[in-house]
């Protein structure tokens, strides 16, 4: 990929206030967002199913997913600057039918991670550090025909399931469009990328490292 490089790999919060951003925010339809940054652990807001209605994550609350979420046809998922998503298990993934948008900044990168992964929204699984992440620990981002995906500054790892149908942290479909940019994607148990069919994706600057696959694979 253009821009990108890879490690051990083979190659084929944004602040609220409480007078202003934060009230803004908390009367958006679809805001999950909860809280305010600083005052102890974060709350932790569960998703799981179909997401029939535009939803915006935002960054003070840990979003875990339970089960997989498939963003629906004609709906947008937002994933704003400095949110924090969590998978709970290796049978779970993000899938796109309609719109998806996680843009970070060089500030405050999204993060889509592992819930045993502590050094990003804490102890989410309340098990004080006795587990820890590795790869496959979840599945990943999967944008299907028709779907839409934009991620930047965003870091994705602890995913690519390698007995899933998609292998890899991020994954698009023939039929899909996918913008990677700006971003980290690590300790995949297969893939960093896949690219299925003859999309042609923008995968630009990022970073793809420890990766039990090749780091993009087309």
């Amino acid at each position: 990929g253009i821009g990108n490089s890879a490690v051990n790999s083979f190659y084929a919060v944004r602040g609220v206030t409480a007078g202003g951003e934060s009230s803004a925010l908390s009367n958006r339809a679809g805001e999950f967002d909860f809280g305010l940054p600083g005052l102890g652990p974060l709350p932790i807001a569960d998703h799981c199913g179909t997401i029939s209605a535009n939803q915006v994550w935002g960054p003070n609350a840990v979003h875990r997913l339970t089960c997989s979420v498939t963003v629906a046809a004609g709906v947008k998922l937002t994933v704003l600057p400095g949110a924090v998503v969590k998978a709970q298990s290796t049978s779970v993934a993000i899938s796109v039918n309609g719109t998806f948008e996680a843009k970070g900044s060089a500030e405050n990168h999204v993060v889509f991670t592992s819930h045993r992964d502590d050094t990003a929204g804490g102890d989410t699984n309340g098990d004080g550090g006795a587990s820890t992440p590795a790869k496959g620990n979840w599945q990943g981002i999967q944008v299907n025909s028709g779907g839409s995906a934009t991620i930047d500054y965003a870091v994705v790892r602890y995913g690519g399931y390698a007995s899933s149908g998609s292998y890899a942290l991020a994954y698009v479909t023939s039929g899909g469009s996918l913008s990677l940019t700006n971003s980290t994607l690590a300790y995949s148990d297969q893939y960093g990328v896949r690219v299925a069919g003859a999309e042609t994706p923008v995968i630009t600057g990022n970073a793809i490292d420890y990766c039990d696959g090749y780091a993009i694979y087309i």
